[in-house]
């Protein structure tokens, strides 16, 4: 019986191998890396006075890769535009673990992905004008980087024969975290005009003044303003996206979203501290201290969703994780994740061993970092990037015309028939058979059995809160058979 088994699933894996999309499933296996490429140089005033930097970024790409031209993914790391460690938090950087995970998820799809170091720099102790001109004045010059970054592909396609092999007419933009702030004002702010709605003004100056002012650091697309607070960087060409997803992160006014504009996809935790799911106020990390008022994922896929900006992908993508997902959002590009311990960043790790030992105060931001992460570990996170990916990169590849639509035949969901939901799961998982089930049993990845059920029922809810962290695997016997699918607890 275990040969039948074993030989079902080697059979299962050759149908999925063989089906797999190029830019939905993972058909690379390595990925190749070139480090501190300088993509621009522009001024940045996290010195105190401005000073010109030279801008880098990663650049991510498929080993072996025999294509001559690939879309590109401009992706773009988290940290409350303040460096890491600085913003008293384990994150803040391109070298990033969960990061570096998701330029390389992407890159074994077939992108190339440019993980970019924007410029950070604000003033989070300063009186409310000052936090609120500051954080509007980072956004602003993160969203000039991401713009710069394009442009660079774009004058290298012209100038230099096209090194990264990169099809600049399909651009998405992403993020994690801060990340998703840059990638989705990149895409709605579209009008100078845009900047002048009242929240952007500061009427206790006289004669009132915007927060960002056009002449001073420069128009939307990065050009122009004063000549010590921006460069013009590779002018003449275009950066346009096509797509932008965000993993976390808001957007600074539901208004910038008009029909026509570039599909979104948003994954958002419900429960976000740092980023509103709906739309609410941003405080300075750790405090009660207001910045600005932002929509977050659910606002900003609403209106989305209500102007058919999504229409390039919604209702394309089949499958029983797009089901399940679906089910708990409600609206085909919204991704929600649940649960107060997993809303901020479960996606995120890193070693705090070495952040104790070798940063100034590393105590202290371990400490911070695990308040809105408690059960932080690369164990956690994977799955949670995974399935992210699996969300985000069918809905990518249909929107910029890779695929007419997709269904999710190579998911372990469909395979074994099961829906297994939420995954990562915490107390409690919802285990739902085609058929009745009759046995449900839980087991570690040693193969012990830790929880067995009997069912005359098609779904089953199932209280897992004594389970520790980690991955199991849960088997339902039914009169069709008995299938396995693999959960995450954490």
């Amino acid at each position: 019986m275990k040969k039948i088994y074993l030989l079902a699933l080697t059979l299962m894996f050759a149908v999925s191998a063989s089906s797999q999309v190029r830019y939905i499933d993972k058909v690379f296996t390595d990925v190749t890396v070139t480090s501190d490429v300088t993509y621009g140089n522009n001024f940045t005033v996290i010195t105190g006075s401005p000073m010109a930097v030279d801008l880098k970024m990663d650049i991510y790409q498929p080993t072996g890769d025999t294509e001559t031209e690939r879309p590109l993914i401009i992706f773009c790391h988290t940290g409350s535009y303040l460096p890491r460690y600085v913003n008293n938090l384990p994150t803040g950087d391109k070298t990033d673990s969960a990061t570096v995970e998701f330029a390389k998820e992407f890159a074994k799809r077939g992108y190339v992905v440019a993980n970019i170091a924007y410029r950070q720099g604000w003033n989070p102790f300063g009186d409310q004008n000052t936090r609120t001109s500051t954080i509007l004045q980072a956004v602003y010059r993160s969203i000039h980087d991401a713009k710069t970054a394009a442009r660079y592909f774009a004058q290298d396609v012209a100038n230099n024969g096209n090194t990264y092999k990169v099809d600049t007419t399909k651009i998405a933009i992403g993020g994690n975290g801060t990340g998703g702030y840059v990638a989705i004002n990149t895409v709605s702010l579209t009008k100078s005009s845009e900047l002048l709605i009242d929240k952007f003004i500061n009427f206790d100056s006289m004669p009132p003044q915007p927060y960002v002012a056009e002449q001073v650091f420069g128009n939307i697309d990065g050009f122009g303003g004063l000549p010590n607070l921006n460069k013009d960087n590779w002018k003449g060409h275009t950066s346009d996206f096509d797509f932008a997803f965000t993993i976390g992160g808001a957007l600074g006014d539901s208004s910038w979203i008009e029909a026509g504009e570039t599909p979104v996809v948003c994954v958002h935790g419900e429960q976000d501290p740092f980023a509103p799911y709906n739309t609410g106020i941003v405080f300075v990390p750790g405090t009660t201290t207001s910045v600005v008022e932002v929509s977050g994922g659910a606002d900003i896929m609403k209106k989305v969703d209500a102007l058919g900006n999504n229409a390039a992908y919604k209702g394309k993508v089949g499958g029983n994780l797009s089901v399940v997902l679906n089910a708990r959002d409600g609206i085909d590009g919204l991704y929600t994740i649940k649960g107060l311990l997993d809303a901020s960043g479960p996606w995120e790790w890193y070693d705090t061993n070495f952040i104790k030992a070798n940063i100034p105060n590393g105590a202290t931001i371990v400490t911070n970092g695990l308040a809105s992460n408690p059960n932080m570990s690369k164990a956690k996170a994977m799955p949670y990037i995974d399935t992210i990916c699996q969300y985000i990169a069918p809905r990518m590849a249909i929107s910029m015309g890779y695929a007419d639509d997709y269904r999710l035949s190579t998911d372990e969901l469909t395979v074994n028939q099961l829906k297994v939901y939420p995954n990562p799961a915490g107390s409690e998982i919802v285990i739902e058979s085609e058929s009745i089930a009759k046995f449900i049993k839980i087991y570690d990845i040693n193969g012990k059995e830790l929880i067995s059920v009997q069912s005359t029922e098609r779904s089953n809810k199932i209280n897992i809160e004594a389970l520790k962290t980690g991955t199991y695997l849960i088997q339902v016997e039914t009169a069709e058979g008995t299938f396995t699918q693999k959960v995450f607890k954490s």
